[in-house]
């Protein structure tokens, strides 16, 4: 079950009508002190206990990510404070039309907002993907006709507020030299590269940090995007090892990730 801090295990008990089911996770959700959102790859394993009309999971599906999610659950429960972990239910399937599934993903991510900007209070949402996964949080974040059909929708300022921080890893969509962009990054460019347009919409996804050592605060990027050099798909990578490189973010950046995460909630 995916309410952290030990709690909220009545989610279980039965019996209980399905629609039962999903009011007490709805009310649980509002009732977190922070929503995680796990976005995974293409083709990595599907999660369970799928809930919300189809649109997450409340078990496994989180891929590359899933080391975050840990994090989080491992130390929400430590801290005393209540987090909900959870997948988003979506195909992350290269089969028929890759463009097509990316935006499912992309309209599956903003019902799932929707709702938790429905709470009275409406939680802090940390989003975390890899491959696909970064590219269906982006189109959601940013979203544009430029990959596939249209997405039919744009986030409301609400819900632009709820969140808090994003991390990506491997982004299909990346673009060097965007503020955004871990240290160190690759410098080429991924197999979807974001238009100027898309770009600026993500650049007002910003908060007020003050870094160990400054004097005073800066403006900041919620988001943080992992790309190493050589990588298949958010580098063009077409060396032997790229669809490796592809694969290792889970081991290489989750602490990394997990710390700017953290100081984003901070500072919310």
């Amino acid at each position: 079950m995916s309410v952290i801090g030990m709690g909220l295990v009545a989610l279980i008990s039965a019996p209980a009508t399905a629609s039962s089911r999903a009011a007490a996770t709805v009310s649980a959700k509002c009732d977190a002190d922070v929503v995680f959102i796990g976005v995974r790859g293409t083709g990595a394993p599907a999660g369970t206990d799928s809930g919300d009309g189809g649109r997450t999971w409340n078990d496994g599906g989180f891929g590359q990510v899933a080391g975050l999610a840990a994090r989080f659950t491992m130390d929400a429960s430590a801290s005393g404070t209540t987090a909900w972990v959870e997948s988003l239910d979506y195909p992350a399937s290269l089969d028929g039309f890759y463009l097509g599934s990316m935006n499912e993903g992309a309209r599956a991510l903003k019902a799932e907002l929707d709702e938790l900007a429905g709470c009275a209070t409406p939680p802090k949402v940390v989003l975390a993907g890899h491959s696909q996964g970064a590219h269906v949080i982006l189109q959601t974040l940013a979203p544009q006709n430029e990959f596939g059909a249209a997405s039919g929708f744009s986030l409301t300022a609400q819900e632009r507020a709820m969140i808090t921080g994003v991390v990506l890893f491997g982004d299909p969509s990346y673009v060097p030299g965007e503020p955004w962009n871990a240290p160190g990054s690759g410098t080429g460019w991924g197999i979807f590269p974001r238009r100027a347009e898309s770009l600026a919409m993500l650049a007002q996804y910003t908060w007020e940090d003050t870094p160990a050592g400054a004097s005073q605060p800066q403006t900041t990027s919620k988001i943080r995007s992992y790309c190493v050099a050589g990588d298949a798909f958010c580098q063009s990578g077409l060396a032997p090892n790229a669809i490796e490189l592809h694969n290792e973010y889970m081991v290489d950046f989750t602490n990394d990730a997990y710390a700017f995460l953290q100081r984003t909630l901070r500072a919310h």
